[in-house]
């Protein structure tokens, strides 16, 4: 996200299941910031010569264990002085766990990051509202229980996406009749459509489409979208379906792109491409000669430099696995 002006957060959750590799994103709404008990816990900053690490520190004035209302004035005042010397910064307050929070800062280096792609003929893309509007009702739902404390577990059926909770399941049934002949036109919107809030939406959509694996081949595009929420919606739905891709998926074309995703001057992004990379690398040890090429450097710099435990850690597992020689199976 770039500083223009009023300081925006985006707050993160990353957790690390013992079976299955996820990335959870989500605004903590629990606490107003003085009585949120999360505590100030490091900066993290990638960035160019413009401006230094000690700078930042400076700037901030953060102690550690400093409260969140604290880490917001912190984030102000960086504002203001990042926009004074002219210099562009996503900045983002990562949450891990049930105390800890983190302040990232990226530099972005257009001689360097990954372009996004353009939309295909930008336009509004008119589809018919009720499967937004099915979707809407889901989430609506999936809110409201994880805010009672008893969220709904996500489990894929044939490459659909099904919850624990049968209130849920319900709405569901009528996406898997409302979305497949609507397909063409939400494709549409996810290539075309300039509102990214349509685009997230139409690929949550593409959960309830059968054919899931040319829903992916086509959803590779979008993990270079110029929205990072574009991008992450993107990243969640091949994730899930990385164990059900058929052998001759193209992969290549997947890692290429997840790599620069690794690149992009953004933690959500970070986060992303580290776990799918992690998961390709599991499942398809014959895809590391790929992804070493491409993301050996970035896996290894984040592994050392990282202060993040969970993008540290999963850096770190990955850099192994890529270091690990591959026999194939006789």
């Amino acid at each position: 996200m770039i500083i223009s002006g009023p300081v925006k957060f985006i707050l993160v959750l990353v957790l690390l299941s013992q079976c299955i590799l996820q990335c959870l994103f989500f605004c903590p709404q629990a606490f107003a910031a003085k009585d949120n008990p999360c505590r100030y816990s490091g900066l993290e900053f990638f960035g160019s010569s413009r401006i230094s690490k000690q700078e930042l520190e400076k700037d901030l004035a953060l102690k550690p264990k400093a409260t969140l209302l604290n880490v917001q004035k912190a984030m102000e005042r960086l504002d203001t002085r990042l926009h004074a010397r002219h210099v562009d910064a996503n900045v983002q307050l990562v949450f891990v766990g049930a105390y800890d929070v983190f302040l990232v800062v990226d530099v972005p280096d257009s001689a360097t990051d990954p372009s996004p792609r353009h939309l295909v003929d930008p336009h509004h893309v008119e589809v018919s509202d009720k499967p937004f509007a099915l979707l809407n009702a889901l989430n609506n739902r999936k809110t409201a229980l994880a805010e009672q404390g008893r969220p709904t577990e996500e489990t894929y059926t044939n490459g659909m996406q099904y919850f624990s909770d049968e209130p849920c399941n319900r709405i569901v049934d009528h996406l898997v009749y409302v979305v497949p002949p609507l397909k063409k036109q939400l494709m549409e919107v996810i290539t075309s459509d300039p509102d990214p809030k349509r685009r997230v939406a139409a690929i949550q959509l593409m959960n309830w489409d059968p054919d899931f694996a040319n829903t992916s081949y086509q959803l590779i595009a979008a993990l270079d979208d110029a929205d990072v929420d574009v991008r992450s919606a993107a990243a969640k739905y091949l994730f899930s379906r990385f164990k059900s891709l058929p052998n001759d998926f193209p992969f290549d074309e997947l890692i290429d792109a997840l790599s620069r995703q690794l690149a992009r001057p953004n933690h959500e992004d970070r986060v992303k491409a580290l776990f799918c990379l992690l998961s390709l690398s599991t499942i398809h040890p014959d895809l590391n000669d790929r992804i070493r090429q491409l993301d050996l450097v970035k896996v290894q710099q984040l592994a050392h430099d990282s202060i993040i435990p969970q993008v540290r850690d999963i850096a770190q597992e990955l850099d192994a696995k890529l270091n690990q020689k591959f026999v194939p199976f006789k």
